[in-house]
């Protein structure tokens, strides 16, 4: 999902697809949306206002957005996006089935070493 948002921000930004990635955000409330972008990088090259940026991106965006966007909105300097759940589960469902046991299966780490931090909180004092 999250490449789609960077394909959909490629053209209003101008920014690369790299860059979106580093700026994409997941904000701390889900009320908030599922992604966020900030504007703020953009303020610089534009010289307008990023809570202006956001609200004429999504002006933009609001036209024709993919069938996997439910919405998009404007939130002060911050472009939300809301995914469509029913779609994304359905390409998650899709993805098990096909994958079967290999589902999540990673090879990311393989012939690494993994260390493992475990706190031990003072059960005397406050977390």
């Amino acid at each position: 999902m999250k490449q789609i948002i960077i394909k959909l921000l490629a053209k209003p930004t101008s920014l690369s697809e790299s860059e979106l990635d580093s700026l994409i955000e997941i904000p701390p409330n889900t009320e908030m949306g599922d992604f966020a972008f900030p504007c703020f990088a953009l303020a610089k090259t534009l010289k307008k206002n990023p809570v202006q940026i956001a609200q004429d991106i999504v002006l933009e965006l609001s036209k024709k957005l993919p069938k996997e966007i439910e919405k998009v909105q404007s939130a002060g300097p911050y472009i939300n996006f809301f995914v469509n759940k029913n779609i994304l589960a359905e390409k998650i469902v899709a993805q098990v089935l096909k994958e079967k046991e290999k589902y999540g299966d990673s090879s990311q780490f393989k012939g690494k070493t993994m260390v493992l931090d475990m706190s031990s909180p003072n059960i005397a004092k406050p977390f």
